[in-house]
């Protein structure tokens, strides 16, 4: 759409235009001269957009069609061309009044008449001639004016990229510090994680050698364990045997005796 915007005094007008307008002329409105610091004074005007827009809805291809039809009729209508064919009507003219005096030099009251005539020709064509030569340096001065404000704008707009590089650089620098710390981060957090397996392999080879001193330990006791044994059934077996040959001692005594 055109985006329609309008100020204090109602004045309506396109939204390029009018930020252009406040940007390079004065800080006012272009029809009523009503001063405008800023764009924060205008106002979007959403209805006379929607108007536009259901009576052109294809409004970039007419204003193309329509920029076609002016330089067709700049083209038809050069002023160039027309200030070279004023000046050479002013020389034909000049000519035709030299000519025309020469010859009627004996016909005063006509001559005098006709010289008249072509003076007020001449003269009209001179002031047609300035009329055509201003409008030619209006036209050459708005050109320059438009020149001046096409490179303003270009400059604006070289700077407004240097701004956006400026911008990028600094959101790539961010990022890169974001990354080296997310990097850092991720380092620390390696190093913990080290740490926590160097920890938990000495926890388990604490447990190891726990677990060993306590196999060692039940190894022995197992060990005293089946001396103790060994040594009771030992003494089982002597005092058995005594026992035994303390009864045969008897047995025999007894059968001396019956004897």
């Amino acid at each position: 759409g055109i985006n329609a915007e309008y100020g204090e005094c109602l004045h309506r007008f396109c939204e390029d235009c009018i930020s252009k307008a406040l940007r390079l002329g004065k800080k006012e409105c272009p029809t009523c001269r009503i001063k405008c610091n800023s764009k924060r004074n205008l106002r979007r005007d959403t209805n006379f957009d929607q108007i536009i827009q259901t009576l052109y809805p294809n409004l970039d291809e007419f204003e193309t069609k329509q920029e076609q039809v002016v330089n067709q009729i700049n083209k038809a209508v050069n002023l160039n061309q027309l200030s070279k064919s004023v000046e050479e009507g002013l020389k034909r003219q000049k000519m035709k009044g030299k000519k025309q005096r020469n010859i009627s030099s004996s016909e005063d009251g006509n001559s005098s008449s006709e010289e008249g005539k072509a003076i007020g020709a001449l003269k009209k064509l001179a002031k047609s001639k300035k009329v055509v030569k201003e409008k030619v340096r209006d036209k050459d001065k708005e050109k320059e004016k438009e020149k001046e404000k096409e490179k303003e704008n270009e400059e604006e707009k070289e700077k407004e990229k240097e701004d956006e590089r400026d911008l990028d650089k600094e959101e790539r620098e961010a990022e890169n510090e974001r990354e080296k710390e997310s990097e850092k981060e991720k380092e620390k957090v390696k190093e913990k994680e080290k740490e926590k397996e160097k920890e938990k392999e000495k926890t388990n080879e604490k447990q190891s050698e726990t677990e060993e001193v306590e196999t060692q330990k039940q190894e022995k006791e197992e060990g005293e364990k089946q001396k103790d044994k060994e040594e009771k059934e030992k003494e089982k077996e002597k005092k058995e045997k005594k026992e035994k040959k303390e009864k045969e001692k008897k047995e025999k005594e007894k059968e001396k005796q019956k004897k």
